[in-house]
């Protein structure tokens, strides 16, 4: 009798929590709740996996109130000092873009940085290892996937030689995207003094997707590439294997060493909070980058009911005056960023989304069923030929974005995800000359036999579609 009361009881509080403290939208509230209503027991097990943020969301505000107040003070500082957006070589699209990522999702405006851009696994992993060994004081990593192949152990047998040397060294890795890399994986660098943390261990519907790399508080790595032979084009399915990484030197350094500790600290015990707020200037060490290149480093996860990287990316949408174009391994949006790039190319802009070339089987009908919408509307799709894993932004001459998110509705509003906003004529023209280089080894899609698939293949499409947001 008492269990059925405690079930009662706790049922009733997930419907309050829906409602009136996760402020979850009218439509996914109205689902839980009727989940909860008709299935009791069956509703709080999938409502505590795959729907409930209420504890994440308490876990990063309580032990993370010193480290945000600190950067709320710098945030502020620059919204009062900047009374005019510093000219930043384009017209008002970089301006107005400023604004709204200042004013909408907190994030300062960098100025001095330092990029190189990484087009392949063999570039980005021989020049972060080599910086990796050099390192003297800290270590910081997080990705999405760590596998356990080659790649994978001579990353954490650098991290154990370093960690035997004194240096900090703290990893973190997603408990779904890490399923794989058993706990033998990371034991010797535990046995060295590293930390290794698994985020969301338990829940494998938020995910934690970023991939950020910080030594020494100095140089910061950030991109598409999680740690793995396939990244090398080294599986012949996914061969070759097309990302974009970034290497930073200057203030975004501050940015991706903040992010970090924001997530690592929310893991941690209160004990161990105290402890590292001490150590936490020692983690910003000044830099000398003199190279202006103005840049926001933009957040999205379940921390905050906000959604600042989907909102960024309608801003950016409808900033566009001449094209925007986009590569991502597939395109998954909501019906707010699908019916902007309808608008965009019904109003003449020029659209293109350049997608993978193979694909998960499961993706490929919700994948079909966004190219159908999008090209009816004018957009052109191009397949690349290889595995296309990139998630870049470019529109007109002015902005560009590099970051973690997939154009879809889990990167945009469900996963822990990083993504950096450049305000650079020259920057952005270098990112659109690579993208022209991939168009050479494209196809466009051929429309006329594309619509000629089957009623099964429609059906199935439709079908996928109402399970856009678990994907």
């Amino acid at each position: 009798m008492l269990i059925m009361l405690f079930l009662f009881l706790l049922n009733i509080f997930f419907m309050i929590s829906v409602v009136f403290i996760e402020y979850k939208k009218p439509e996914e509230a109205i689902l839980w709740v009727f989940v909860l209503l008709v299935f009791p027991l069956l509703g709080m097990i999938l409502y505590a996996v795959f729907g409930n943020t209420l504890r994440l969301k308490l876990s990063y505000w309580r032990k993370n109130k010193e480290l945000k107040k600190a950067y709320a003070e710098v945030l502020q500082k620059q919204i009062q000092s900047l009374q005019e957006v510093p000219n930043l070589g384009t017209d008002s699209i970089g301006s107005s873009m400023v604004r709204f990522n200042l004013n909408y999702s907190d994030s300062i405006l960098m100025k001095k940085n330092e990029v190189a851009v990484f087009c392949w696994g063999q570039q980005k992993y021989a020049d972060m290892f080599a910086a990796m060994r050099q390192a003297q004081k800290s270590i910081h990593v997080e990705y999405y996937a760590i596998d356990p192949d080659k790649v994978g152990k001579e990353l954490i047998s650098i991290l154990t030689e370093r960690a035997q040397n004194g240096v900090d060294v703290k990893v973190i890795v997603d408990g779904f995207g890490c399923l794989k890399a058993p706990n033998s994986l990371f034991r010797p660098l535990r046995e060295a003094g590293g930390i290794v943390k698994r985020s969301k261990p338990f829940g494998t519907h938020f995910r934690n997707h970023r991939k950020i790399v910080v030594i020494d508080g100095e140089i910061g790595y950030t991109g598409g590439m999680n740690i793995g032979i396939p990244y090398l084009s080294e599986v012949k399915i996914r061969s070759p294997w097309r990302d974009t990484h970034i290497k930073m030197r200057g203030d975004g350094v501050y940015a991706l060493q903040y992010i970090f500790l924001t997530d690592w600290i929310a893991m941690s015990r209160k004990k161990t909070v105290k402890l590292e707020m001490r150590k936490i200037t020692s983690y910003f060490p000044p830099h000398n980058v003199q190279t202006v290149l103005y840049s926001q480093y933009i957040t999205g996860g379940i921390d905050t009911d906000k959604e600042y990287i989907k909102m960024s990316y309608l801003k950016m949408i409808m900033s566009a005056r001449k094209r925007i174009w986009i590569q991502t391994p597939y395109i998954i949006p909501d019906n707010t960023v699908l019916d902007s790039l309808k608008v965009l190319a019904s109003s003449g802009i020029e659209v293109i989304v350049m997608l993978s070339g193979t694909l998960q089987f499961y993706l490929d009908p919700i994948n079909n069923y966004y190219i159908d919408e999008l090209v009816k509307y004018g957009a052109k799709i191009y397949r690349y030929h290889g595995y296309l894993h990139a998630k870049t932004l470019v529109v007109d001459d002015d902005v560009c974005c590099i970051g973690s998110a997939n154009f879809d509705t889990r990167s945009l509003q469900v996963n822990d995800e990083v993504c950096i906003f450049f305000y650079d004529k020259n920057f952005t023209q270098y990112n659109a000359s690579l993208f022209r280089e991939d168009l050479n080894h494209c196809s466009e899609l051929d429309y006329n036999a594309f619509a000629k698939r089957s009623w099964r293949a429609h059906a199935s499409e439709k079908l996928c579609r109402i399970f856009a947001p678990l994907l």
